[in-house]
């Protein structure tokens, strides 16, 4: 689990126990399997929950498990395997088919418990999940922000987003230019001979100033003249207020 998430015993102190646990039962430690940061699942970022079976190091953990390459499984707790019903039956199957020990730190291991207990930690995940968005809809209808991509020309500064000079500069500058009729290729040579700043983003860019990007901020005009941001949740749209970059004349040419 991540530090946010942990039982009051980080990722590290988990591992640490594990292996006092280790040193007990007179074992060797042959590998180490975490999983606390987000990862590529297809097309997108998710993050590494309990519930999901195509977590990089349990992938790792059942390919290992398949070679033989140790006879005992040590976890700190079972919800640290598993945490639903699918992720169960991909570890319990591992654990017959390689006739593997597992041992906790925290608690007894009994297989024929586990789908009981797996059930349960999804329930109580589920729970976690729905009040957490309830949270989340809350702030985002009370004006605060809270998730999603930051527009080109703002930035979120706590619960609120703010304009961020030097990019609001530039996107002034794209109406300016695209309302004088400049073609979209030139726009583009403009910014990167300016060297002007693009949004940040997790994926490495392989275009500089793509013509999407632009055509992005240009579709966005009504949102850059009349100040607002949208936020979606849970299937439920909120708007939430922001000042202005573009002029209303700027927005109606």
């Amino acid at each position: 689990s991540s530090e946010h998430q942990a039982e009051k015993a980080s990722p590290e102190e988990q591992e640490r126990d594990c292996r006092a646990l280790a040193d007990l039962h007179d074992l060797t430690v042959v590998a180490v399997y975490r999983d606390t940061e987000r990862y590529r699942a297809k097309t997108r970022l998710v993050d590494p929950s309990g519930t999901r079976t195509d977590r990089p190091a349990l992938q790792r953990l059942l390919q290992d498990a398949e070679r033989g390459q140790f006879s005992t499984i040590l976890a700190w707790k079972e919800d640290r395997l598993y945490r639903g019903l699918r992720a169960m039956l991909l570890v319990l199957d591992a654990i017959q088919d390689h006739k593997l020990n597992v041992i906790l730190a925290k608690e007894t291991f009994d297989p024929r418990m586990a789908p009981v207990k797996a059930w349960v930690a999804g329930m109580e995940l589920e729970s976690l999940k729905e009040r957490m968005t309830m949270g989340v809809k809350a702030r985002v209808r009370a004006g605060k922000a809270n998730t999603g991509q930051d527009r080109y020309g703002y930035q979120r500064m706590g619960e609120k987003i703010i304009v961020l000079e030097e990019e609001a500069h530039w996107v002034k500058q794209i109406f300016d230019w695209y309302n004088n009729r400049v073609p979209l290729l030139e726009i583009r040579q403009r910014l990167i001979a300016a060297n002007a700043p693009q949004k940040g983003s997790s994926i490495p860019r392989k275009v500089n100033w793509a013509i999407t990007s632009i055509q992005g901020i240009l579709g966005s005009a009504m949102e850059y003249a009349h100040g607002v941001k949208v936020q979606t949740r849970a299937g439920e749209a909120f708007t939430i207020p922001v000042e202005p970059i573009i002029s209303e004349e700027t927005y109606r040419k």
